[in-house]
């Protein structure tokens, strides 16, 4: 349980920390919370919000989380660990005062082992969204976003990417000068020694590289 508008930091690593070994699911209701420190999700373990489709406009009641200014990852999955239906937001960087120059971080979320997934994602405003580099048999799906550098990061054996969805250009206000640097600055997926990856369904308008 959480109230909404709050830190729940400490819950979350309670919960997590709890199924450690044993595997489970932490369910996050729907609402605005806020996470101020990286989030180590032990294997077998899912972080689980609210919704069953990434979109930050799109679906009523998500489960949003705003994160603050970390120099880490702000969660980072273990093997067999995942994270489905939730909204990730760094506030300053959706401001347009700031678009400009966003806060740059790690990926916020980073796998570290095999069989990690993201599912049903909407990441807003991040620098760098998605890093399964290293992590086999991964898997991506539904997630949506607009990011400044590099949506996602993908390495390892047997990796899915599919029906995913970015918008890049929107944070830099849909001007000519945001969607000019959009299509010089950002990758929507970069591939880290990736072998038999799958790319599937997956959307993409606004960056230099696709």
């Amino acid at each position: 349980e959480a109230s909404q508008k709050s830190d729940i930091t400490s819950k979350v690593k309670d919960a997590v920390n709890k199924l450690n070994s044993v595997g489970g699911i932490v369910y996050i209701p729907h609402g605005v919370y806020t996470i101020s420190s990286q989030i180590v999700v032990p294997s077998g373990v899912e972080i689980h919000g609210a919704v069953s489709w990434a979109h930050f406009n799109g679906y009523p009641n998500p489960t949003v989380i705003e994160a603050t200014y970390l120099k880490d990852s702000l969660f980072v999955l273990k093997s067999k660990a995942g994270i489905n239906g939730v909204t990730i937001i760094y506030p300053k960087n959706r401001d347009a005062n700031d678009s400009k120059n966003p806060y740059s971080h790690p990926a916020t979320i980073k796998g570290s082992g095999s069989n990690v997934y993201a599912i049903n994602v909407s990441l807003p405003s991040s620098y760098n969204g998605i890093d399964f580099t290293g992590c086999d048999n991964h898997y991506i799906e539904h997630v949506w976003g607009e990011f400044f550098n590099i949506g996602i990061r993908v390495g390892g054996k047997n990796g899915v990417v599919r029906d995913s969805h970015f918008t890049v250009n929107v944070l830099r206000g849909d001007t000519l000068e945001g969607i000019k640097r959009a299509e010089t600055e950002q990758i929507v997926i970069n591939f880290v020694g990736s072998n038999n990856e799958v790319i599937f369904n997956t959307f993409t308008f606004g960056p230099k590289n696709g």
